[in-house]
């Protein structure tokens, strides 16, 4: 286990020999002597190679994920939409540690090549949150058997992996949907119109810092400390609507590789279905292509079917779905 390098660290790509002929290895730079390089791919454990066999390298550009993605492409992407304080690399697994509030910061993204056996490999992802006096979790991306719309590929999952999670005790918390949606047609197009509500006039406002209107209809004004703490682990941006200068709806939008994770849209119960949160929602892919995104991702409970048809209205459709288990003993 080693720690997870930054996501926008630069990569090389690496040509060596090998006895069947030439083959490429991509990755983050991890060490380097005058004997060799050692890189750490994107899916799996450190490569070191002899410089005596590289025959080629040269700096590699940014991996472009698209909603045609696998499932694993793109969570890696999610995972830096909240970065976690604590991340750390047991082959291409990737374990996340911060205060314990949010399953995604807080949770094994288990996807790739662990560079081990699997069964050892999930003892360590236990005994790592075990000694930071957390509940063991991870992440299990897998394919959507109706996420047709962007034709996501096949492969890339985690799918192998239930049925030992199920033979290791390893309980099912809950199941999100993953929704995707391209942003490229909002430049093109102009900004989507704002729709104010039928009974007062809505202010739009932004701020890189969560403040007391926004802290006041998150978790419905009772976010514990851990949970404040937790939110602003990474850049982000933080939409307040108010009506008459009292807070409304709030999201929170973050960016990572060319994806703006939408999240933490709220509405105050008094004015729920009356727009706010679809208004929210299209204030929030306008910043985001404003800001350079060219898509966007949200997850959303399977069983929120509220939240489903925000998204469908907003644009998004179905990229693949992601369970989140625990191991409680």
């Amino acid at each position: 286990m080693i720690p997870a390098p930054d996501p926008e660290a630069d990569r090389l790509s690496v040509r060596r020999a090998v006895p069947d002929g030439l083959r490429d290895v991509v990755g983050v730079v991890l060490s380097q002597d005058e004997e060799a390089l050692t890189l750490l791919p994107e899916a799996g454990g450190p490569v070191r190679i002899p410089r005596a066999h590289i025959t080629a390298s040269r700096v590699a550009p940014p991996r472009a994920v698209r909603p045609s993605s696998s499932p694993a492409d793109l969570h890696r992407v999610m995972a830096g939409h909240l970065p976690a304080p604590e991340r750390m690399r047991l082959g291409g697994w990737l374990l996340q540690a911060a205060h314990g509030w949010s399953w995604e910061a807080n949770a094994a993204l288990v996807v790739g090549d662990p560079g081990t056996d699997p069964r050892i490999a999930l003892a360590s992802v236990e005994d790592f949150y075990r000694r930071r006096g957390l509940t063991p979790r991870v992440q299990v991306p897998l394919r959507a058997a109706s996420a047709d719309s962007h034709r996501a590929r096949p492969d890339g999952d985690a799918s192998a992996l239930v049925p030992l999670l199920d033979e290791l005790g390893w309980t099912s918390l809950a199941s999100t949907n993953v929704l995707v949606a391209d942003l490229r047609a909002s430049r093109s197009g102009g900004e989507p119109r704002s729709e104010a509500t039928a009974s007062a006039e809505t202010v739009i406002g932004w701020a890189r810092e969560p403040d007391a209107d926004w802290y006041s209809l998150w978790l419905a004004g009772r976010a514990p400390a851990a949970a404040r703490e937790e939110i602003r682990t990474g850049p982000a941006y933080y939409l307040t609507l108010r009506q008459a200068a009292a807070p409304v709806a709030i999201g929170r939008l973050a960016l990572s590789r060319g994806w703006a994770g939408l999240s933490q849209i709220s509405v105050t119960p008094r004015l729920r279905r009356r727009g706010l949160g679809r208004q929210a929602s299209a204030q929030m892919l306008a910043q985001a292509a404003s800001l350079g995104a060219r898509f966007a991702v949200v997850q959303v409970p399977e069983t929120d079917s509220a939240a489903l048809g925000l998204g469908a209205a907003a644009g998004f459709t179905l990229h693949h779905q992601v369970h989140y288990r625990c191991l409680a003993r």
